[in-house]
């Protein structure tokens, strides 16, 4: 009986938190979705397409500022037991992404200069290096870790809320596109400030620079899961990427909106197995934990299904207008991933919960590799339905193989 009130417990606890930060996360992909119309109209979709495209190449860096680091972090925070040894974490993540952050824009200020010629993309490209900024000093792991879901969402909601409002302001004609990326870090400013702020006031740590061995022990652990979200990134941009290359800037366009539509569900759900590993770190009943989740997410999918196949035309018209109607049955071929790639990132968490980073890193990497040899059928079928239709098909290949694993993992912890 108190193994199922525990298991309750926790039940309520994850859920409580999950409201609290998808909800979030669900108007963080609606205030861009309400922006969209209004950069259709006044850039046009080609354009629109070329800020996507660019936006999707900067997310690549964004993943090497992270390099596992927000998982690891949350983590590491969850086993804390003094303000200390949350202290030594928060120094350690910070210092390691501090360097990461230089090393980035080596690269990325490089490449600029290089390659970069395009008068419309050029100040496009420098202007977007401050979603990095953002990505390496917003602490928004930190207050995941400890369960502070509300600070948390109302540090993203700031970010975008900002953000989008500074973009509908400045951002009126074509050759205004270059202040979209200016905008929002407008708002990332903003929203760093008052969560180290909040950090500072709240918990007082002293800056220290980490020893050598515990960097290193936290470069090692975030470098398994670097390369399997390098991975899934490469896969969920790298669509756009090849769209750009194959088809057109406009295919990207009708492309990016089915996929901010999907990607609302995703985001929501998505922090489910984020908010559920503090909690499941802590339970002796982690297997009947996401047994439950799994569950959830079944239906959730589901439900999310059922709507883009029932209202995902209007919800295209209303959004993009006739103008993008092409992306009614983009979405439509895409809605499966609303559970496919969820199942895949909670079986991914429990797989980390449990200590199999390398797991994680095995599947998604096997993935990755399947996608590129199968992209290679976009020389001959010059179709976006065709990479939708190997997106998908990779994503069920992992699932089954992560399944397998999960079972005869649940087996053996009986």
């Amino acid at each position: 009986m108190n193994k199922i009130n525990l298991l309750n417990s926790d039940i309520k606890k994850i859920f409580k938190n999950f409201s609290v930060i998808g909800t979030a996360h669900v108007l963080n992909m609606l205030i861009p979705l309400i922006v969209y119309p209004i950069l259709i109209r006044r850039l046009g979709a080609n354009l629109y397409g070329q800020v996507v495209l660019v936006l999707s190449v900067v997310q690549y860096f964004s993943l090497i500022i992270n390099f596992g680091l927000n998982t690891i972090g949350i983590k590491d925070i969850s086993k804390c037991e003094s303000d200390d040894e949350l202290g030594d974490v928060f120094c350690t993540i910070y210092f390691i992404r501090f360097l990461l952050l230089i090393l980035c824009a080596i690269i990325y200020f490089t490449i600029g200069f290089i390659f970069i010629n395009d008068f419309r993309t050029t100040p496009l490209y420098f202007y977007s290096f401050g979603i990095l900024l953002y990505d390496s000093f917003i602490p928004l792991w930190f207050f995941q870790g400890v369960e502070r879901v509300k600070v948390m969402s109302i540090l993203i909601l700031i970010t975008r809320l900002l953000g989008a409002g500074l973009v509908i302001c400045f951002v009126q004609t074509k050759v205004d596109h270059y202040l979209i990326p200016v905008c929002y870090f407008i708002g990332h400013i903003v929203a760093i400030v008052i969560g180290l702020f909040i950090v500072n006031k709240d918990y007082n740590f002293k800056p220290s620079v980490p020893s050598l061995q515990k960097s290193l022990y936290t470069i090692k652990a975030g470098a398994p899961l670097f390369l399997s979200q390098f991975s899934l990134l490469l896969r969920d941009r790298g669509i756009v990427i090849l769209s750009g290359i194959f088809f057109s800037n406009t295919i990207v366009a009708y492309y990016d909106l089915s996929s901010k539509i999907v990607n609302i569900y995703l985001n929501f759900y998505n922090q489910l197995p984020i908010v559920a590993l503090p909690r499941v770190i802590k339970s002796k009943k982690s297997v009947l934990l996401f047994k439950q989740l799994i569950l959830l997410t079944i239906i959730i999918g589901s439900i999310g299904i059922f709507g883009c196949l029932i209202i995902g035309d209007k919800v295209v018209l209303f959004l993009g207008s006739n103008k993008m109607y092409s992306s009614i049955f983009l979405l439509k071929i895409i809605s499966p991933l609303l559970i496919i790639t969820p199942l895949n990132t909670l079986l991914n968490y429990y797989f980390i919960s449990i200590g199999a980073q390398k797991r994680v890193l095995y599947y998604t990497f096997f993935s990755a590799v399947l996608f590129l040899i199968l992209s290679c059928s976009l020389l001959l079928f010059k179709d976006i339905k065709v990479s939708i239709f190997i997106l998908i098909l990779v994503g069920v290949i992992e699932l089954f193989f992560k399944s397998k694993e999960f079972r005869s993992s649940a087996n053996e912890s009986r």
